[in-house]
């Protein structure tokens, strides 16, 4: 109320020192970025970048989708933060992306272990996408206690680790994990409740953020947008398992296993099966909890939960045909 007295009588407001260093921040880290981009990053080849096209293009503006406008809407549930969760979701995803093709790319392919250049391809776009729907996910956990200057930092902190967590289960333990409930989902939600623990103090961690505190509470506004990101969510998920389970079209089927083929089938059927059995449950479950009324929260959240829970099992049935 006093900053609006003070508004109302002309009096300019002082400036929040945390919001000063945003914006060099952000330039001082776009700099660097593109310094990096023009010294390693490289076109594929022309050949190579048109069967790209062919095979994942489509794939990768679903999981664009599912980014920026499921995971930016859904965060609107708190009536309190309905811009930022939209804005700030827009802003850290591109900017995980542009860090993403840097250091997931680099480790990937080998970069300074006989490679000198990264390769930008549309395969590591669209793990770099993966690696902002995980960014997006511990946002979640810290939207409303960061200033914008912080949260950049959080996101640039999650890239690296991000990239070895994934090499870590690929890689080195040779797991398998067709829909990232491991790499992008496990990683995001511990990464944001880390970083949330952090950021609050003791008495805001165990006492002040709980859901009797004014601020964690919805409206009937930002529960109508909230939905709306959830139903981009659970119309575009068999894409985003589905993205990177392709054959190429330029391989010749008798030069292909077998039981690789229907690989990207299974997840798209499978995954839109299991999504819309969790429809229905969460429907259920919500009116048989709340005495026959729905609660826009579970409705918003558990209708996606089939999707994270047939993650490993499409990985079990992938591998195995």
């Amino acid at each position: 109320m006093d900053q609006l007295k003070l508004q109302a009588q002309g009096i300019p407001l002082p400036s929040n020192p945390a919001y000063r260093t945003f914006t060099p921040t952000v330039v001082a880290l776009l700099a660097a970025i593109l310094t990096l981009f023009c010294i390693f990053v490289e076109y594929e080849e022309p050949d190579a970048s048109q069967a790209q096209i062919s095979q994942y293009y489509k794939w990768l503006i679903d999981v664009e989708v599912m980014i920026f406008i499921g995971f930016g809407f859904l965060m609107t549930f708190l009536r309190r933060y309905g811009k930022s969760a939209v804005a700030l979701n827009f802003f850290c995803s591109c900017l995980v992306m542009l860090a993403a093709v840097l250091l997931i790319g680099a480790v990937q392919q080998g970069l300074g272990l006989g490679h000198t250049t990264i390769k930008l391809e549309l395969p590591l776009l669209v793990d770099a996408t993966f690696c902002a729907g995980s960014a997006m996910i511990a946002f979640g956990a810290v939207l409303g206690k960061t200033t914008p200057t912080q949260l950049t930092w959080l996101m640039i902190g999650l890239v690296p680790l991000y990239a070895l967590n994934q090499h870590l289960c690929f890689k080195t333990l040779q797991a398998l994990d067709m829909g990232g409930s491991i790499t992008i989902h496990a990683f995001g939600a511990y990464y944001g409740l880390a970083a949330s623990l952090v950021l609050s103090n003791r008495r805001q961690a165990f006492g002040a953020y709980t859901s009797a505190n004014p601020k964690n509470s919805a409206s009937y506004i930002s529960d109508l947008f909230s939905i709306i990101g959830t139903l981009f969510l659970w119309m575009y998920w068999p894409s985003f398992n589905g993205a990177l389970a392709s054959i190429a079209v330029t391989e010749g089927v008798q030069d292909v296993d077998p039981l690789q083929l229907p690989q990207q089938y299974y997840c798209v059927c499978n995954t839109l099966l299991s999504l819309l059995g969790s429809c229905l449950s969460t429907f259920a479950t919500s009116s048989l909890l709340n005495d026959g009324k729905f609660d826009m929260m579970h409705i918003q959240n558990a209708s996606l939960a089939g999707e994270l829970l047939l993650e490993p099992v499409l990985a079990d049935a992938t591998s195995s045909g």
